[in-house]
């Protein structure tokens, strides 16, 4: 099996940030499947084990959505940024919806 790799790290706000794609299914990830307030869905690999908080740094670094004005939602919840993402029912192929605030002006 060919597997394509594209590996993006960043260092944002103390955190690593691996992004990576692959035909190859990965047990210790999901990968979840975003929809933003403009239309567009694209999908994100995030552990288990990890905050909404590491998605939203996720989110910044590939779309460039600032940290501060992501809200998640997830059946309809706002995930909160110390919310495991098992812990509140996102499995591999879970929909998460993506707000974002406005800025004050």
């Amino acid at each position: 099996m060919r597997a394509t790799f594209t590996l993006l790290i960043c260092i944002i706000l103390g955190y690593v940030v691996v992004s990576y794609s692959s035909e190859i299914e990965d047990p210790f990830l999901y990968l979840v499947n975003i929809k933003d307030p403009h239309g567009h869905d694209f999908t994100e690999y995030i552990q288990p084990n990890s905050y909404a908080k590491f998605l939203k740094v996720v989110i910044q670094a590939d779309k460039g959505y600032p940290i501060g004005s992501q809200l998640l939602y997830f059946n309809g919840t706002i995930l909160q940024d110390l919310d495991r993402i098992k812990d509140v029912g996102i499995r591999d192929g879970s929909i998460i919806i993506l707000d974002l605030l406005e800025a004050k002006k």
